[in-house]
């Protein structure tokens, strides 16, 4: 069916103790996600295996134990934010686009993960002058003008996309502008 759109005329709250969280791991240097990654570059992937998405104050890499098989330091055309879509594996899915060429939708082992990597994520690159959103974010290198982004491409709803999340399974328009 059609795509859904849920609004809240309240404050949105963090669970809690996630502030105190991120900070823990601000403090300590940075921390450790095991993710599975969903999709590449938009391709779905067959294999299921634990990789390490590792936050640090200046780079982002994502292992498999102690190799390292990406990696990238802050920078303008990376993204990160949640996912949505239909279930429970959407509160745990994340988007990262290290660069335009490498985009990941990864699965995370809770919301709390998710939530916690985000916000790491875009707290490490705050402190580097790198202002880190989404696919659909005004400063986006993925689309010339995000505020016109349909809620799906089949759509015919006039109802607009305005969240820096993307939809879980979608994958981003990766051409740059």
């Amino acid at each position: 069916g059609k795509p859904l759109v849920a609004v809240s005329s309240k404050k949105i709250t963090m669970s809690g103790g996630l502030h105190d969280y991120v900070n823990t791991l601000m403090v300590n240097g940075g921390g450790e996600f095991n993710v599975v990654i969903v999709q590449l570059n938009g391709a779905m992937q067959d294999r299921r295996s634990v990789f390490q998405l590792e936050v640090l104050p200046s780079k982002l890499k994502i292992k498999k134990g102690t190799k390292t098989k990406y990696k990238e330091n802050y920078n303008d055309s990376m993204q990160v934010c949640g996912a949505r879509g239909g279930g429970d594996a959407a509160a745990q899915g994340l988007f990262l686009a290290l660069s335009s060429s490498l985009v990941f939708m990864l699965a995370c082992e809770s919301s709390r993960e998710r939530n916690a990597a985000i916000m790491l994520i875009r707290k490490f690159g705050t402190a580097l002058g790198v202002t880190l959103g989404g696919p659909e974010d005004s400063e986006s290198i993925y689309s010339e003008d995000v505020s016109e982004a349909p809620l799906s491409e089949d759509s015919s709803d006039s109802r607009k996309q305005t969240s820096s999340d993307t939809p879980l399974g979608a994958r981003a328009d990766t051409s740059a502008s």
